[in-house]
């Protein structure tokens, strides 16, 4: 077995690269999305990140939790769609580095804060409601979660 500090290495470098992937293969999004009625990419994800917000009950003006945050997509239709704050994390510093600059240029930066942390290390109790989105977790935080990450 890879021992864990060499897998994270692995996933942080894997990551990094993926940041600077060209913006015509994944689009605004790094997930595949939902395709039930989407005709395109960037429709198909944004219904996925919809899908995946009702399912959670993520509430309008909710606070929300997104570990494995990439360049912040999902945070910011969040933001934009149900005045959401989120707090968006991943052990990658340029897909935070791109995540922040881009909630900056949304207009956003009030509302999203993107930082640099092992989502491994998270206490369990931080997550009223939380759904695998491949490696990531959509999850409602509580105010004593929000304490422990602040």
């Amino acid at each position: 077995m890879i021992p864990t500090e060499d897998r994270q290495t692995r996933m942080r470098q894997r990551y990094d690269r993926l940041t600077q992937a060209p913006a015509e293969f994944f689009g605004e999004h790094v997930h595949h999305g939902y395709w039930i009625e989407a005709r395109d990419i960037l429709a198909a994800q944004r219904a996925l990140i919809a899908k995946l917000a009702d399912f959670a009950g993520v509430a309008r003006a909710a606070r929300v939790l997104d570990v494995g945050c990439a360049t912040g997509g999902s945070a910011r239709w969040l933001a934009q769609n149900l005045d959401c704050s989120v707090l968006g994390i991943s052990i990658s510093e340029k897909e935070i580095a791109a995540a922040t600059n881009k909630a900056r240029v949304a207009g956003l930066a009030d509302r999203l804060e993107f930082r640099v942390m092992d989502a491994t290390q998270l206490a369990p109790d931080i997550r009223d409601a939380s759904r695998a989105r491949g490696n990531r977790f959509f999850g409602q935080i509580r105010t004593e979660g929000i304490r422990k990450l602040a």
